[in-house]
Formats: structure tokens, sequence, C-alpha cells
């Protein structure tokens, strides 16, 4: 087993888990999945540690390993992530940097949904298939990864709601850091409660989530709008998409990564 391996192997792991892991996490798991040695797995970690890939985070009173953002991350053609303090510039050329704060809540770019989201938005906004005046809709929003993510790529405004409390406090200070605080509106009103129409509803959760909101979401949706759901496994897509073509919605764009799959949907054509 060659160093190299096992750094690609933590890596992953790491990018794919929905959970925090531990350093004695990350040591079970490497020796029983690709029977690494225990010495050779902390030098990997201390080294990455050293460069500045992993860092150390506090999540309920653990000390947990997590890919940093310290030197920035392109997590699309034109997306990369930063930490709060990180000195790169804060647009580039080619590059729209996203900062976000340490926190705890759903939403730092290691998760394939979140990495497929964004990919789905910076295609969308690429394309022309939404531009500027466009107001959008972050369902569960969390750290507000992907509202901030719209903004920055040419969206006019939006709202990003969500039922807990941490995250409503972190996507607030996500969208001061990258300048959105008047234009980016979070909080926990309830989505039946919610008013208005929007040209995009973004919505990162599991398929009993996105199935029971299905009719809210047309009922948010402006009569050309798209959507970007995801949280779905692949095996789970036929179901949930004959509840999204009851009502009026079809797949416009997918994609798959890890074992999740993100959709694009939009007003079926007649």
């Amino acid at each position: 087993m060659v160093p190299t391996e096992i750094e690609s192997f933590l890596l992953e792991r790491l990018s794919q888990s929905c959970q925090y892991l531990t350093f004695i996490d990350l040591i079970r798991l490497a020796r029983s999945e690709i029977g690494a040695d225990r010495q050779m797995v902390a030098r990997t970690v201390k080294r990455l540690l050293c460069s500045g890939s992993l860092t150390y985070a506090q999540q309920l009173g653990r000390t947990v390993l997590a890919i940093s953002y310290q030197h920035g991350r392109k997590v699309t053609d034109r997306i990369c992530l930063a930490a709060e303090t990180d000195p790169i510039q804060a647009r580039t050329k080619t590059n729209i940097v996203l900062r976000l704060s340490a926190g705890a809540s759903f939403g730092s770019g290691d998760h394939p949904t979140t990495r497929l989201a964004l990919k789905a938005i910076d295609d969308l906004f690429e394309k022309k298939s939404l531009g500027p005046g466009a107001k959008i809709l972050d369902v569960g929003t969390g750290s507000g990864i992907l509202a901030i993510a719209a903004l920055l790529l040419g969206a006019d405004n939006g709202v990003g709601i969500d039922i807990d409390p941490c995250a409503l406090w972190e996507a607030r200070r996500n969208a001061h850091l990258n300048g959105l605080g008047g234009r980016l509106i979070i909080n926990d009103i309830p989505l039946p409660s919610l008013k208005g129409e929007f040209d995009l509803i973004l919505a990162n959760l599991r398929r009993p989530s996105l199935e029971r909101f299905s009719s809210e979401f047309r009922r948010l949706l402006k009569k050309k709008g798209l959507m970007v759901i995801t949280g779905i496994r692949p095996e789970e897509r036929d179901e949930l998409l004959q509840s999204y073509r009851s009502i009026g919605l079809a797949p416009r764009r997918e994609s798959t990564a890890q074992g999740w799959m993100a959709l694009v949907l939009g007003p079926s054509e007649k």
C-alpha cells in the first residue's frame, strides 16, 4: 500500500461521508476497506494536515477531520470554495470564489449532492437558461451555499429557508461574507406559508421530502421556471419523477456522482 493510495482513499471518504469522521474513524475505515497499516494512515493524515488539505474541526464536542478550503478548492468550472480568511481574490477572470465560514450545517461542498447541485446551477447560468433578474428559492438551505452560488453567478435576489437555528445563523453569516446580506433573505418560514414566485428553486433533500413538497414547489415556481433537486439515489429516480410529471414538471438534465443524482426540472413540453 503506497501513501498516495491512502491519501486518495482518505480524501474520497471524507468527501463522500454524510457524517463527520474522527481520526479513529478514518483509521478503522482504511484498515477494513483497503487494508492500510495504522501507522501509514497516521502519517498520511499528518501530511494532509501540514499541507492544508485537511483541518481539524469541532462537532458536537468531538474533534473531527474535514477537507480544508484554506487554499481554495475548485468545485465547478467557475466556482471555487474558500475559507473565510483565504487571501485569494474575491473574484478572478474565470472563477467565482464562494467563501464559507466553518460550521456544522450541511453544505460545505464536500458531499457529492452539494457538488452536483453546484454544477447544475453553474451550467444553467453559463448556458443562459437563467440570467440577471432571476429570483431564487433554496429549500433546506443549510450553509446557504447553493443560494449564494446562484446569486454570485448572476441571480438578482433570493430566499433561503431552513428549520435548523444553526443553519439560519450560518447561512446569514455566509451571505454576509460574500457581500449578499441585502440580496439573500434567510428565515424559517414554513414552505406552505411562503408567498411569491421564483425563477429557480433549489432543494438538496432526501426523496420523501422532495415528494412531500412537490406541489408546494410547483405553486412557487414561475410558469417557465426551473428546479434543481438532489439528495436522490439513482434507483429512486423513476418513482420520484412520477410525482413531478403529475404536476407538469419533467427532467431537462441529470447527473450522477458517487451514488447520488441531481435533476434539473422544467415545465413539461406539450
